[in-house]
């Protein structure tokens, strides 16, 4: 399934813009207060480990969701709860399923156009992009026609990684991004993220039976995502019929994955302006799911 781009490249993008590394910030990015040490992206340091952390307040996370059961909800809520902990300065939550493998120096968060979240937030979306490996198998040539000398044996396993944009809202659990890409065999995820594993997992396997239109966004999750302006943009970028085939044919053809990576991540939320995204990164290092940072969270207004 060539895919030159993204199948599904929405509005979610504002996740995926945020600045990083020890050069300066781009044009209309402001941090709050000045780094005490230079960040540069590197792997974790060997031993990271959580700061010190407080009790979780409740399942649901200190500002509550509309998120129905699913088996990411209890993994987005966790995550909610450490992207609301860096907004506000608080300690890291104890069941925190990300490691914090940098000094946890100010500045915490990064905000574009230097306009922070204006008054109270509601959480509206958590979004997730999530790598899927799958075994290695070498494909058997056709079989040569008479005469024909056969072909050179390949060079090695063929691996397709389908990487997936999830969106969990108040409707529930919507794909909003596909990719397939050439790519490395991952891991399966430590205990703490296991359930957005899983999620994934089902998410192809409906994929693969032909039910991908049931996860797509549709008419009845315009609330769940702040009304028109969000909504609008999103469906604008929604799969065609043809896209939709194509990536259930490669779901089929790639069976259940074996292995996982996490990229970017974020909170939906609405404040008194419109919805913003809460944007983290992560890595992967020695089995453990590191935050990427400082700053820790990137706050990018939609639209802007």
């Amino acid at each position: 399934m060539p895919t030159p781009s993204r199948l599904a490249s929405m509005a979610w993008v504002v996740f995926a813009t945020a600045c990083s590394g020890a050069e300066p910030p781009p044009p209309g990015i402001t941090t709050l207060a000045a780094d005490p040490e230079p960040y540069v992206r590197t792997s974790a340091r060997p031993g990271a480990t959580r700061p010190a952390a407080t009790p979780a307040p409740n399942a649901q996370g200190t500002r509550g969701d509309p998120w129905p059961d699913t088996a990411m909800t209890p993994f987005a809520r966790a995550v909610a709860r450490v992207v609301f902990a860096a907004m506000e300065g608080q300690p890291w939550p104890a069941d925190s399923p990300l490691t914090v493998g940098r000094p946890d120096g100010q500045p915490r968060i990064e905000v574009a156009d230097g306009q922070p979240p204006a008054g109270a937030l509601r959480v509206l979306c958590f979004y997730a992009e999530v790598e899927c490996s799958f075994p290695a198998t070498t494909p058997t040539p056709p079989a040569p026609a008479p005469g024909v000398p056969p072909p050179p044996a390949p060079g090695g396993p063929a691996v397709g990684n389908l990487e997936l944009g999830l969106l969990l809202c108040g409707t529930g659990l919507r794909v909003v991004e596909v990719d397939e890409d050439p790519g490395r065999v991952h891991e399966p995820l430590p205990p703490g993220a296991a359930g957005i594993g899983r999620a994934a997992a089902e998410v192809l396997a409906a994929f693969a039976l032909g039910r991908g239109e049931e996860l797509l966004l549709r008419e009845s999750d315009r609330d769940a995502l702040g009304g028109d302006p969000l909504f609008q943009r999103a469906m604008r970028e929604r799969l065609r019929p043809d896209q939709l085939a194509r990536v259930q044919q490669a779901a089929a053809r790639h069976g259940q994955p074996t292995g996982f990576r996490l990229d970017d991540m974020g909170i939906v939320a609405l404040d008194a302006q419109g919805p913003i995204g809460l944007q983290i990164d992560v890595e992967h290092s020695q089995g453990q799911i590191v935050l990427d940072g400082p700053p820790f969270v990137r706050v990018r207004r939609f639209g802007r």
